[in-house]
């Protein structure tokens, strides 16, 4: 069976780190390209609608210009019930898919510290046992030299 070297191991090492990385990029791409399709279907048509009624006069947009639009309509879709909605939604999907992450690292927690509760028994015990054996083995010696 072949060892493996030391420099094998820091490249494996190396390349696992780089594929980790890679893989929570992906990840966090495809998260924020999730969200930003969610956010689309979920208040493409209210930006819409709220444009082109800003355009036209309709809103209540006072001035010119483009920034002007744009605080009128991001106001106006933050104030939507399709706004409102679309927030409650990931809110409510996320404590579903939350609490029991949360819950279970809980119980992984109080497994560990259990465990080194009972590890820190079982080394007391044994340290105790240890140095019962040295004293009798002491006192052995004592009664053999006498």
């Amino acid at each position: 069976m072949s060892q493996i070297s030391a420099e094998d191991e820091s490249e494996f090492q190396s390349v696992e780190a780089t594929a980790k990385k890679h893989q929570r990029q992906n990840l966090s791409y495809e998260f924020v390209k999730y969200l930003r399709q969610y956010v689309e279907s979920s208040l493409g048509a209210v930006m819409e609608e709220e444009t082109e009624r800003c355009t036209r006069g309709e809103g209540h947009a006072v001035g010119s210009g483009q920034d002007v639009l744009v605080h009128a309509v991001t106001r106006r879709t933050r104030e939507s019930v399709e706004y409102k909605k679309m927030m409650q939604t990931p809110k409510n999907t996320m404590m579903v898919v939350v609490e029991p992450l949360i819950n279970t690292f809980e119980e992984d927690q109080l497994r560990k510290e259990e465990m080194q509760g009972r590890a820190n028994i079982v080394s007391q015990t044994a340290i105790t046992q240890r140095c019962g054996v040295q004293v009798h083995w002491e006192a052995m010696q004592g009664l053999s030299c006498a």
